[in-house]
């Protein structure tokens, strides 16, 4: 399966820092945040940043916007923390918008992997096996974007 590319995503759901892992090979450090989802909350979505190199969130989001804004605000944000990018920054720093307020995340990518149905099954483990991610994504993403 392959990602369906979006400028912006959002969502209404309630999503919880789920998990973090320190670098790998093929990710970088990374981090999920995960909407549970449940019988009545449809299925468990995550929101996985990936190449992470710095980010200010909660631990709680409610309601999220996920877009590249490459404003100055953004573009002043990643060189306090990641000067060694120059020109390459614009395409770092992601604006995530929660419940009226704006926080931004320097990574190389972002994914949201929107489940069959309720997913408790850690989502760093497979991402960091190019053969186990297939079948991750195969046996539990319903839809894959990707934030461009």
């Amino acid at each position: 399966m392959d990602p369906i590319f979006l400028k912006e995503f959002s969502s209404e759901m309630h999503f919880v820092l789920y998990e973090a892992g320190a670098y790998t090979a093929l990710c970088g450090d990374m981090v999920v945040f995960r909407a549970m989802g449940g019988l009545f909350a449809g299925p468990s979505m995550d929101l996985i940043f990936l190449g992470l190199d710095y980010f200010e969130m909660p631990n709680r989001l409610q309601g999220v916007r996920v877009w590249r804004p490459r404003d100055h605000r953004a573009l002043e944000f990643g060189s306090s923390f990641v000067p060694q990018y120059g020109e390459e920054l614009a395409d770092k720093v992601y604006a995530v918008e929660s419940d009226g307020k704006r926080f931004h995340v320097i990574a190389g990518n972002f994914w949201v992997h929107v489940h069959r149905e309720f997913n408790r099954v850690s989502a760093l483990t497979p991402l960091n096996d190019l053969g186990a991610r297939d079948e991750y994504i195969e046996r539990y993403v319903k839809d894959w974007y990707k934030v461009e």
